[in-house]
Order: C-alpha cells, then structure tokens, then sequence
C-alpha cells in the first residue's frame, strides 16, 4: 500500500471522491448513553480537512428506508450504523419521546440497505461499491457473518476478517470509536476500531485498493475531468441556443436527424474534457513502469529462434518502454551476447498474440478471461445499456434463432434502418456468423452465463440472408420482451401464403448484443469490397510477377 503506484492511484482516487453518505439514527442525539453515538462535529471536521462533502442522514421513519436507498445509490461511499431504531410512520400520534420497543432492531435496517443498493440493475453489486458498516456494537465478528449471508448471492466472499465483497465491490465492518475502552481485553477487535479523524484516509485506501490499476486509474481521471468542467460544459450548451437548434431542425429533410448532431457534439466536448486533461499520462510509461515494480514477476521464458530468453521484471519494462523488436535486440544481445536480426524476431512475434500477455502477470493474478474481458470493452456498444433500453435492430446488431444455434449480424445500414414508414415490411440484411472452438480464428465474442463463445464472420457472397421485418409506429424495428426469461427478440414479418421461412425455427430472433459503430461499419465495408472486386482472367506469369 505504500508503493509509489498505490500513491500515485490514491490521489486518482482522491479527485474523484466526492460525497459520502452517513445513516445513523444517532447523530444528533441528547441520550446520556453515548455507545452508540455518531459525532457529528468530529465527523464533519475530518472530512472538511480532507475536501470532502459528509452527508449525515438521520433516519427516524420505517418509510425513511426508500429515501436513504436512493441516496446511497447516488453516493460515492456509503457509512451506517448496524443499531438503526426506526418507530412505525403510520402512528402518526406517537409521542415522540416514548421509547420504541421492538424485539431486536440490530442490523434489520442495514441488510434491507444492503440488499435494495446492491440488487439495483445500474449502481448496485455489479458497480464499483464501497460500504463501511460503523457500529457501537461488539458482536462484530457476528455481523461480518449476518452480511455474509445476507448478500452471498450476490457472489461475494469474505476477503478478509472484517471485509466481505469482491473484486468491485467491498463491505467492511468497523468500530466507533466509543468502542476503544468496551474492547480493551479483547485483542482481536482492537485494530477494528477507527477514530473519527482516521475515517477519511481509511476509505480512500479502501477505495483505493479497488482501483488501483492502469486501465482504472484512466477512467476514473477521465470521470473526474468530466466531473470538474460540468458546469463550463452546461454554459456552453445553454438554453440560449435553443432557437439556433429549432433552426437547425427546421431546415433538415428529415427533423429528427438534428438530435444526431447533437448528441455528435456532445461526445466530441466529453472527448476534448479528456484531451485537453491528458487524461492518457495516466498510463503512459512511467506510470507502467511504477505498475510493474509495485507487483511481483517470477522469471518466465521467452523462445526466440529456439532458444530461451528470461524474462523479469527489468524487461517487462524495457518491452513496455521499446516496443517488441528494439526491446528484445537489446534484451539478446545482453543475454546471449551476439546480435538477432529482426526476421528471427518476427517468426516469435506472430504467435505471440495467444499467449504473449501472460507475461505481464503479476504473480497470484488469477483471471484467466482478461482478453476477452479487454476486446468487448473495446467492441460493444450494448455494455452500457440499461434497463430501460430497448433494443433496436440496426448495423451492427447480433442476433441468434431462438430455436437454433445459428448466429446473425445485421449489415442493414443505420439510414435504411429508422424513419420506415409505419407498418411497412423491410428486408435487412444478414451476415452469418460461425461459432468457432479454442485456437480457430474469430472476428466476435459473445459473453454468455458461463463462459464467452468465439463467432467468425462469414463474408462469403453467397452467404448474406434478408429477413422481413414490420416497422412500429416510430419507424423502427423494436424488440420485445421474450416469456419468463425477459431476453429481447425480434419477430420476423411473414405475410400470408409465405412458406420462406419455417417459423418453428426461425420464429423469433433474440437480440444477443450491438457492436460499435465503427466496427460495425468495418465490417459494412469489408463486405461490399469483396462485392466489388474484379474478377478475370490473366497470364499467371504476368500475375505472379505483380504479386
């Protein structure tokens, strides 16, 4: 945790926190009993020093619950108490100093937070999430196993004694400080208490701990930057232009096509935020380079022309800081002590795609799916869709036979593709895609519930397919929600007397994912070039001379 990496992330991470929640029922108390109090001068203090809002939310209600839930998912960390009293909101004549019987109110408010933060589709267990539980109670062991429990479904372990959680996500049991002078024979527990001025540094190391990496630590600069200039960026897309864009609209065959430009130019202002912020140091070379010494490499082998190279940490770095070929020149002549020329380097270079990252390990790392992980970051436009999203069938569009193992993408451009008049049947058009097994080539990767299955573009000319499809009311073709599983599909448009189509096998088509735009165009336009090239007869001597 002190290594110049981790440092380096930390004050990543500091940007970018901003706000953290506190729910306890006793932060503004007058009770003599003061076991579980929460100070909240002491509080406020330590983060105004650290530059941080420190929201106290002092729940009293049942109904309180729905309100706090909806603040937690906003927050950046949230801090409860495991002791939360809440009195019944309908007796409404309750006098409001009469005690609250209840059989035993530990830990009931905490779970239920638990469960609705992290089963929510957007911000819950499959996002970045950090939860502090700070209690006056001294049965912390039992509450780390009661969390356990409670959110094993979400497939979380216990990390640590007093941690629950995964990679992404981290529940951590502490004590207030009122807990010092209860705890003072029982050793174990001692180190879990932290004081109020603590509290700020022990969550950013916590966070931290979560993000520190170079592909994080990117994202969560480009956030931050984004963050910082939201206000300059809503100056400048201000209500003022309203009539400019009504103008604009106005004059377009097609009205709806001026919402494309701007968003277009929103993303363009985001991008420049990112630039002009230089956002990429980040993972520029030395901050590669403090990666590498902050993690542990055992000394692996890398075979150029037959023979074996070593590989540590110093030339993980010279690989990262050279490239491959000059990188390795040097690294065989210090090792071998005569010279390679880059062919020998070239013949090791092809192969090295399927297992070259392996060597950028760091030991104990143990996610063996990083490749796959990586290139559908890259590829997918659908990684960000939520609930609410309805998917549209466009260029780029994957979809599979509902009955059938046969995959398609959907070639049909984006133009020809929305503005249909309503009711109107269209053909798309759709490219086959072949499911491929380990080490065979691939173009696509489709995540499924247990593993990623590999799919190779068919560009044969004889292959594409068109399938009817009706447009809707808005001119497009929208997918439905499909029996008790809820996926997505298409249904095909069958006209009567029409015996194209078997619909007991191609009924209904479930919509898998949408590529990006630009990969999908690419594939757009490696296609129409095998439509357009030119096919003749020569003199294979000719020929063979201008290869």
């Amino acid at each position: 945790m002190n290594s110049p990496f981790f440092k380096e992330s930390k004050k990543i991470v500091d940007a970018f926190i901003r706000s953290i929640l506190f729910v306890d029922d006793e932060i503004y108390t007058d009770k003599e009993d003061k076991t579980h109090n929460l100070e909240s001068e002491s509080l406020a203090r330590a983060f105004s020093k650290s530059k941080k809002l420190c929201a106290l939310n002092n729940p009293k209600y049942e109904e309180d619950l729905d309100d706090v839930i909806e603040i937690a998912k906003k927050s950046d960390i949230t801090v409860l108490d495991w002791r939360i009293i809440l009195q019944d909101n309908k007796e409404e004549d309750r006098n409001e100093e009469e005690d609250v019987t209840e059989d035993d109110p530990r830990g009931t408010f905490a779970l239920n937070l638990l469960d609705n933060v992290l089963s929510d589709p957007i911000s819950g267990s499959n996002s970045l999430k950090l939860i502090l539980i700070y209690t006056g109670e001294t049965d912390l062991k039992s509450i780390v196993e009661k969390i356990h429990k409670k959110v094993a479904s979400y497939g979380v372990d216990k990390l640590e004694k007093n941690i629950v959680g995964k990679t992404n996500l981290k529940i951590i049991v502490a004590g207030k400080p009122t807990l010092k002078n209860r705890l003072r024979h029982n050793s174990d527990l001692q180190d879990w208490v932290i004081e109020y001025e603590d509290v700020p540094n022990f969550l950013l190391d916590k966070f931290t701990e979560m993000t520190t990496g170079i592909v994080s630590n990117v994202a969560l600069s480009a956030i931050t930057n984004i963050r910082n200039n939201s206000f300059k960026l809503l100056k400048q897309y201000n209500k003022d232009l309203d009539p400019a864009f009504l103008a604009h609209r106005s004059m377009l065959p097609v009205p709806d096509d001026a919402g494309e430009l701007l968003i277009a130019s929103l993303i363009d202002s985001f991008r420049a935020i990112i630039d002009y912020s230089n956002v990429k140091e980040e993972c520029s070379y030395s901050s590669i380079a403090k990666w590498i010494d902050s993690n542990k490499f055992s000394e692996k082998n890398l075979k150029i022309n037959k023979k074996d190279i070593e590989v540590k940490a110093p030339e993980l770095k010279k690989w990262q800081s050279l490239g491959y070929y000059e990188a390795f020149e040097k690294i065989w002549k210090k090792q071998r002590g005569d010279s390679l020329n880059k062919d020998k380097l070239n013949s090791s270079f092809r192969e090295l795609h399927k297992k070259g990252q392996d060597y950028f390990f760091p030991d104990g790392y143990s996610d063996t799916t990083y490749n796959e992980k990586f290139s559908i970051l890259t590829h997918h436009k659908s990684n960000f869709s939520t609930p609410s999203y309805v998917p549209i069938l466009s260029l780029g569009t994957i979809i599979k036979g509902k009955n059938t193992d046969k995959y398609w993408l959907c070639l049909q451009q984006r133009c020809d593709s929305i503005r249909i008049p309503k009711d109107e049947a269209r053909r798309f058009l759709f490219l086959p895609l072949i499911p491929m097994s380990d080490n065979k080539k691939f173009h696509i990767l489709v995540e499924n519930e247990t593993n990623f299955l590999k799919l190779k573009i068919d560009y044969g000319t004889h292959s594409i397919r068109t399938i009817k499809f009706k447009a809707n009311k808005y001119g497009v073709i929208r997918a439905r929600k499909f029996g008790p599983s809820k996926e997505y599909f298409f249904r095909p448009f069958y006209s009567k007397g029409n015996e194209k189509y078997d619909k007991k096998v191609d009924e209904n088509f479930i919509w898998i994912m949408d590529l990006k735009e630009s990969h999908a165009q690419r594939v757009s336009h490696l296609y129409s070039s095998k439509l357009s090239r030119v096919g003749l007869d020569e003199s294979e001597w000719l020929r063979r001379w201008g290869d």
